[in-house]
């Protein structure tokens, strides 16, 4: 068997309250062309028509038009007493030469307001030719608002997509309704980007592209004038400069110190990396220095070093003063400057001269004498 549909609300129009300089049955007739209109929609049940003198006796009038709409108690009470699901009340006023018409559709056991509706006219027969879409306005069902998928291609395509000021969580399709939209695309390592957009009446794509972001760098070397560069690009290095998010090999150097090539991950901020750099310790070339001396079993010794001397004695390059002497002999000094080899040096010390003793017979004896270019004093065998 199919669904049984549901049966229609018994409904009655209440005889629509005056205001304004009109007669006062205009209310009764406006009543009477809203059950008719009601009538050819064939959505209510409909009732008599009921006079506002027969409602007065559960309502009070004044409530009724002062408001225009009913109390639950007296709601309820017109429900019970007339058999109805709902009534509806209305007013007909005019301002000037405008005749205005108000209507609403009243739930009799909840007091509350179902639907509602308002025409205008120039007079009644402007009225009685509009009041079929007043009749309309209660009885047309609640138009379900149409909703839109809203698509946000990103690139990169793993970016995250958040819709603003709206509860909605975003995915791709999302149902919205029309309207101007706020989102925000966002990824780590890139520039984050809002947008909005507006939804009329498709479903709409938008394709939003990020911009990598970027990051400063720094490498703190220590010596700080070191070399720094960037192995495998062609990209040149300063302190400070701005590079995209990634993987970078960074080579560090300076003559003297041991090279480091290291790893620099940029992620989402900027990157400062100490590197200090190895001292490398530097073995120095020395060099025999040989002193040929005759003769051969002269003293020989470096001045001014803590060096033993010893034939073919290692040496670091440079200067050095060799001082050779032998009893007997006159000492000698000589310089030696080692460059890049070994270094054989003769040296031939003199004898010291030797000593006689000078006596000079003069006449008359008393005779003075003097050593002249000399200082000495003469006497008798000086020597």
């Amino acid at each position: 068997m199919g669904a049984q549909s549901e049966e229609p609300k018994k409904v009655a129009v209440v005889e629509f309250s005056v205001r304004g300089d009109l007669p006062e049955h205009t209310g009764a007739i406006i009543a009477d062309l809203m059950s008719l209109a009601l009538a050819n929609t064939r959505h209510f049940a409909l009732k008599d028509r009921l006079s506002l003198r027969s409602v007065a006796k559960i309502a009070k009038a004044q409530e009724l038009g002062a408001t225009g709409l009913l109390d639950p108690k007296t709601s309820a009470e017109l429900g019970k007493e007339f058999k109805l699901d709902a009534v509806v009340i209305g007013e007909v006023s005019k301002l000037g030469n405008r005749i205005n018409v108000t209507t609403r559709l009243i739930d009799t056991k909840t007091a509350a307001l179902l639907r509602g509706g308002q025409i205008q006219g120039k007079d009644l027969d402007d009225i009685q030719i509009n009041v079929y879409q007043l009749a309309l306005a209660i009885t047309a069902p609640p138009e379900t608002p149409k909703s839109y998928a809203l698509i946000v291609k990103t690139r990169p395509t793993d970016a995250n997509v958040r819709l603003l000021q709206t509860s909605v969580a975003y995915r791709p399709g999302v149902a919205l309704a029309a309207g101007e939209y706020q989102f925000e695309v966002t990824r780590s390592g890139y520039v984050p980007r809002q947008q909005s957009v507006i939804i009329n009446d498709r479903d709409v794509t938008v394709t939003v592209v990020l911009e990598k972001a970027k990051y400063r760098l720094a490498i703190q070397s220590q010596p700080a004038d070191a070399k720094i560069r960037f192995v495998g690009s062609e990209t040149v290095y300063r302190s400070g400069m701005e590079l995209e998010s990634g993987r970078y090999q960074v080579e560090v150097s300076r003559k003297g110190y041991k090279t480091k090539i290291l790893p620099v991950t940029i992620a989402d901020s900027d990157v400062a990396v100490p590197v200090k750099l190895e001292k490398i310790e530097k073995k120095e070339d020395r060099f025999g220095l040989t002193v040929r001396s005759k003769p051969v079993d002269a003293a020989i010794r470096l001045k001014d070093l803590d060096i033993t001397y010893k034939p073919g004695v290692k040496l670091l390059p440079g200067s050095y003063i060799v001082e050779v002497a032998k009893a007997g002999y006159i000492a000698t000094q000589v310089t030696v400057t080692i460059v890049d080899k070994d270094v054989a040096v003769p040296v031939t010390l003199e004898r010291e001269p030797k000593e006689y003793g000078l006596t000079v017979e003069v006449e008359p004896p008393n005779a003075r004498i003097r050593l002249l270019g000399i200082k000495p004093v003469y006497r008798p065998g000086i020597r």
